[in-house]
């Protein structure tokens, strides 16, 4: 185990003024009137006390632990040299990013984008989810989005196929929502994406 020096020196100080402690109520343990043998006890008990303190100390050292508490040497040179690692590893200039902000139409004052009430003037938003369908792989599946699209929305063939071509969207009021039809879609091998328009109420 690594030794530590300091705690040795430092248990060294606790056993020395200890020896005072116990040299001081000897002197006057003895003495009669006032409140010296008081004093005596007192200084005893604490001559006691710091000898063991200070032989905990030296104990500990030499076993490489430290007292309770403490931190060991290689322990600490792990975390400076881990520490090194880490800021190493950091690309340069990496920031951690803060969420994006949007401008509250009222008070003009910037608020988080997901915010649906400005915590600044009370303003509510009225957030439309917006997911954007393309054409998939394999003609198979384009003919199967084709029809389910056309007999749900009641728009022909030809008109879903022009829109599929450019890429088709549908809005949701709700997230859960949206999230549940692109993943439909995306099993049918589409590309999607999904935006959000906020609207003042």
């Amino acid at each position: 185990m690594t030794r530590q020096p300091g705690f040795t020196a430092f248990g060294i100080i606790l056993v020395f003024i200890g020896i005072i402690l116990l040299f001081y109520a000897s002197q006057t343990l003895f003495i009669v009137g006032g409140n010296y043998q008081i004093r005596a006890l007192l200084a005893l008990g604490g001559g006691v006390l710091y000898i063991f303190m200070g032989m905990v100390f030296i104990v500990a050292a030499k076993s490489g632990r430290g007292p309770v508490g403490a931190l060991p040497h290689d322990i600490r040179v792990n975390r400076r040299q881990l520490s090194r690692d880490f800021d190493r590893s950091m690309p340069a200039g990496s920031v951690v990013e803060e969420p994006s902000k949007k401008v509250c139409p009222k008070c003009k004052k910037y608020i988080y984008k997901d915010a649906r009430v400005c915590r600044f003037c009370g303003n509510g938003f009225v957030v439309t989810y917006i997911l954007k369908v393309y054409r998939p792989k394999g003609d198979e599946n384009y003919r199967f989005l084709v029809d389910t699209i056309a007999k749900t929305s009641g728009k022909t063939k030809d008109e879903v196929t022009a829109l599929v071509e450019h890429g088709i969207r549908f809005k949701y009021s709700q997230k859960d929502s949206l999230l549940a039809h692109k993943a439909k879609f995306e099993n049918l091998g589409c590309k999607t994406e999904v935006y959000e328009k906020v609207e003042r109420e």
